[in-house]
């Protein structure tokens, strides 16, 4: 599970340090602030759109291999970015994080079946999805801090050096993943007539595209609105953010723990409908700082609670084809974030944060009703 995290962590980190420099980057190759941002743009949608092509290519040759390969292709970016001198190395080196991110981040979840009884997917999906809060709470800080004494190369090269060897470690502990043979013949283009076989597939994957478009059309702007309704500095903010970052640990932690012993699908609607409640509140009623700065941990923990569920969810929904499921869940994830992040500037560019928590609201009902459907059904 150590290893199996630190995957997901290394990732986003990366992604984490790569936002906390861009005004670094910016001045360094003379380039906007918004332009350098496309960086990570560049890396998300590399990510999304490699993991479900490269998820057939897991159900075959192991998922192992793929996991370390994403390390690999991991480390070379970072320690490329380290000595980058052009805004077109750059470019080059991000679409290699988001290889590195399609690869890793939906295969190193999957394994969890290769590795563990399914009576556990819930606490060991927690933990090792647990890489994401603890990547925002510790790896992006120390990569700040090494930026801020040594320059930004070093930060780059420091998570560089560290993702490789975690390379090498992983491919010494992990075993051979397992490779489950399919009764029919299968090719590339079969693995996904498979994956879709499945008539809770789509449904749930539409409902995880409208729950991650809720949560992170008011995510993305928790921080902006916490600022401009408090007038914080960034300074002033960053305490703020710890307890933020808690939260979201917490709420992975506890939805393994949930996951595990409650119905999945439940889960999904009982905590996105909660959190789409606190999203109203928070954006319609900031009584006081420390007031929406706890509101704003409990729903980012919710969200997080749900994700070891909804994960578990797909990890046991096929053996031989779960690489391609795992890959087409990750670009839903992906593909709601940038749904939510645009939807929600555009709301904002037209009336204020109110409406945030209305269109949030909306979209989990429509989530929660998929989900409600769905639990309906038998996974087949």
């Amino acid at each position: 599970m150590v290893v199996l995290t630190v995957c997901i962590f290394s990732y986003f980190t990366a992604v984490g340090i790569l936002s906390a420099l861009l005004v670094d980057l910016s001045k360094e190759f003379d380039i906007s602030v918004a332009g350098i941002g496309q960086l990570i743009t560049i890396s998300v949608i590399t990510a999304a759109l490699s993991a479900p092509l490269i998820g057939p290519f897991s159900d075959r040759i192991g998922r192992k291999r793929m996991v370390v390969s994403a390390q690999v292709l991991l480390g070379i970016s970072l320690l490329g970015y380290s000595i980058s001198q052009s805004f077109l190395a750059l470019i080059g080196f991000s679409v290699l994080m988001g290889l590195g991110g399609g690869m890793g981040m939906p295969f190193s979840l999957a394994l969890v079946s290769d590795y563990f009884p399914s009576q556990t997917y819930g606490r060991a999906l927690s933990i090792i999805y647990a890489g994401q809060p603890i990547a925002l709470l510790v790896g992006v800080p120390i990569g700040a801090f090494i930026a801020d004494r040594l320059g930004w190369h070093w930060s780059f090269f420091a998570l560089g050096s560290f993702t490789l060897g975690a390379a090498l470690v992983t491919h010494v502990i992990l075993s051979p993943s397992i490779v489950s043979p399919s009764e029919k013949k299968m090719t590339y283009v079969s693995n996904f007539i498979e994956a879709f076989r499945y008539r809770s597939f789509l449904p749930i994957i539409i409902g995880n595209t409208l729950l991650n478009v809720a949560h992170f059309s008011v995510a993305t702007y928790l921080i902006a609105f916490l600022r401009q309704t408090y007038s914080l500095s960034v300074w002033e903010v960053a305490p703020f953010l710890l307890i933020i970052g808690f939260g979201q640990l917490a709420g992975v932690i506890a939805g393994g723990l949930m996951a595990d012993m409650f119905s999945k699908m439940k889960i999904c609607i009982v905590t996105q409908t909660i959190a789409c409640l606190i999203s109203f509140v928070l954006m319609s009623w900031p009584k006081n700082l420390l007031f929406s700065v706890l509101l704003g941990g409990l729903f980012m923990g919710l969200y997080s609670s749900n994700r070891p569920a909804f994960l578990s969810l797909m990890v046991t929904l096929s053996d031989h084809v779960r690489g391609t499921v795992m890959g087409i869940q990750a670009t839903s994830n992906r593909l709601g974030q940038a749904l939510g992040a645009a939807s929600g500037g555009l709301i904002l560019s037209w009336i204020d944060y109110s409406y945030l928590g209305i269109f949030c609201i909306v979209l989990s009902i429509f989530a929660s009703a998929i989900f409600f459907y769905v639990s309906n059904w038998q996974l087949e």
